[in-house]
């Protein structure tokens, strides 16, 4: 949430308790003040079979991982869900628990989603589908190089790290921006 307090509406941020004793209460109030179509899940770790957290390397997270993942395992009726990964360990990734277990050596997420976007990096999964539906509706969806610059600098500032390096700089999954903002490029150019 310090990440982006200023930046999000207030209306528009809720904080998940950490801890949260009663699951459903805060699943009802999420509910309750975010009538949901849809939920989209990017790089959000989801509990393995023993209902842990982990990141990709395996570490216990479940400390620092609020249960989000429960939306995910119960959404209103109606609701379709989407999953955005690329470690085996995030939401939507229970499509894919048995070939992921067979195949990387991580305790895969078992939460799954209606729909699962792989991805080398999260973030280019989301721009992926974004840029999808910018070609579906003719709205401007995708950020500008300036935007993702802007931003990337904002949380880095804000104590944002790197998910290989693990140290606070302008970089994502080990990619620097030049390389983000190649891929970037490449989405916009692309068409159906």
């Amino acid at each position: 949430a310090p990440l982006f307090e200023d930046i999000v509406p207030p209306g528009d941020l809720m904080t998940v308790p950490l801890r949260a004793r009663d699951k459903d209460a805060w699943r009802s109030r999420v509910l309750e003040a975010f009538p949901l179509d849809l939920l989209i899940a990017v790089e959000r770790c989801g509990r393995t079979r023993a209902g842990t957290y982990r990141d990709m390397r395996g570490n216990d997270i479940s400390a620092f991982t609020a249960p989000i993942d429960a939306l995910f395992l119960d959404p209103p009726e109606g609701c379709v869900t989407v999953g955005i990964g690329d470690g085996g360990n995030e939401i939507g990734m229970g499509r894919l628990e048995t070939e992921i277990a067979r195949l990387l050596d991580v305790a895969p997420c078992v939460v799954p989603t209606d729909y699962l976007i792989l991805a080398t990096v999260s973030n280019w999964g989301a721009c992926g589908l974004l840029r999808y539906l910018e070609l579906l509706s003719g709205v401007s969806c995708l950020p500008d190089a300036e935007e993702v610059k802007e931003f990337l600098s904002l949380i880095v500032a804000r104590g944002a790290v790197d998910g290989i390096s693990r140290r606070c700089e302008h970089k994502v999954d080990g990619y620097d921006l030049s390389q983000l903002l190649s891929i970037l490029m490449d989405l916009k150019r692309c068409g159906l």
